[in-house]
């Protein structure tokens, strides 16, 4: 099917001697990933990607005929068990449909067998949940307000906010992240202003504490106008913006390494691809 894409996606497959071996390498060792749902509205196809064919096992999505609730974000993750064994978890965060500024929201769970609704109701504002965060049993919603973070443990089913009480600027991008050390970070940037990396010091009930941890220059943005930019991915080494000059233009993807304190552009979406992208950390299994 790509090979019928374009002349340079046909050529990069036909002449790359490596490509057959890049491509197989990846292609065997990755974990099960989640697709959007499909035309049938209640199912999620997983995808389990192995060399040579694709396994697809359906999730049936039904939760009640119940008009008030509704799946407002899915969060998916694989759980390291043992050394040989590992489980997806997804969660899904309903909410329950009301006219009021505060909203309540339930948590639905499948751990690979069938799906669950936690009892777990907790109260936060009406905006948007952003993309989620899994780390030690627990998913980390941040709010698209950023005023607050919504945390999920599906294993104690145990739900709780975490507020992000500095200052938060106009035209402020937020992202929320993990540090090496399993800390939740969360990155702050602004056009004019260097990109601020946080850490959650103290994750106290009664007085979680954000850090500043680093300050990082981008001149990508700093010294030319941007038509659109936007921080993607933060996994405690690697940093990604995403970049774009103008509305026919190639989005560039820029990296910075946190490790090498460099920038570089490492990756590129043609201006001719008019779907919206996003972007996923995979660990090797």
């Amino acid at each position: 099917m790509m090979r019928c894409t374009n002349r340079s996606i046909r050529s990069h497959i036909f002449d790359d001697p490596t490509f057959e071996i890049r491509y197989f390498s990846r292609v065997g060792s990755n974990p099960p990933f989640l697709v959007r749902p499909s035309s049938t509205p209640r199912q999620w196809s997983l995808l389990r990607r192995k060399s040579p064919h694709n396994k697809f096992r359906f999730l049936d999505h039904h939760l009640s005929d119940d008009p008030s609730y509704k799946t407002t974000s899915t969060a998916f993750a694989v759980d390291q068990i043992d050394r040989t064994t590992q489980r997806f978890i997804i969660v899904c965060v309903i909410k329950l449909v009301s006219l009021s500024y505060i909203r309540t929201y339930r948590f639905k769970i499948n751990a690979g067998d069938s799906w669950r609704l936690s009892k777990t109701r907790i109260p936060c504002s009406a905006s948007e949940f952003m993309k989620p965060v899994y780390l030690d049993g627990t998913f980390h919603w941040l709010k698209e307000d950023g005023r607050s973070i919504i945390a999920f443990n599906h294993e104690t089913e145990q739900a709780r906010r975490i507020p992000i009480k500095f200052h938060r600027k106009r035209d402020t991008k937020l992202l929320l992240g993990a540090s090496d050390d399993h800390q939740l970070t969360l990155i702050s940037a602004r056009e004019e202003e260097a990109i601020s990396v946080f850490a959650l010091e103290n994750n106290s009930l009664t007085d979680p504490k954000w850090i500043l941890v680093r300050l990082i220059e981008f001149e990508a943005v700093q010294q030319s106008k941007q038509l659109y930019w936007n921080v993607e991915v933060f996994d405690g080494k690697c940093l990604l913006v995403r970049t774009m000059k103008d509305q026919d233009n190639d989005t560039l993807v820029h990296g910075y390494d946190l490790r090498a304190n460099k920038w570089e552009v490492v990756g590129l979406i043609p201006g001719w691809c008019d779907a919206n992208r996003d972007f996923y950390q995979f660990k090797p299994s």
